[in-house]
């Protein structure tokens, strides 16, 4: 099972990854934080979840991630913002989303999808 996180702060990606590991057998994670490594990795497309951020500075944002997905890809994409304008956005595309005050959720729901 393999979980990619498109985070650029080190703190989050370290939390997501400990927290993960904690409670998902099996799990491989791999980080993307700049626009190079998102590129390769959404190319690559050898993972089951993606955990994405909405604000990927310096210049690069979800909304720019987004529009590389094909249909397969953003199936298997979960936002996880700070920014309640990018997280409704997301939704309004059929992405399920959660606010980083919604750590809980956001678990219940990778735990659900790589249940399968």
């Amino acid at each position: 099972m393999k979980i990619l996180i498109i985070e650029d702060d080190l703190s989050v990606v370290t939390m997501l990854t400990a927290l993960f590991m904690d409670y998902i057998p099996r799990i491989e994670i791999a980080t993307a934080p700049y626009e190079a490594g998102v590129i390769e990795a959404i190319e690559a497309n050898d993972f089951e979840v993606v955990i994405l951020d909405g604000d990927l500075r310096p210049s690069f944002h979800a909304r720019d991630v987004i529009k590389l997905m094909d249909k397969d890809v953003i199936s298997k994409t979960i936002v996880f913002s700070g920014e309640d304008r990018f997280i409704l956005e997301a939704k309004r595309k059929g992405i399920v989303s959660f606010s980083k005050s919604q750590i809980d959720e956001l678990l219940e729901e990778v735990i659900r999808r790589t249940a399968c």
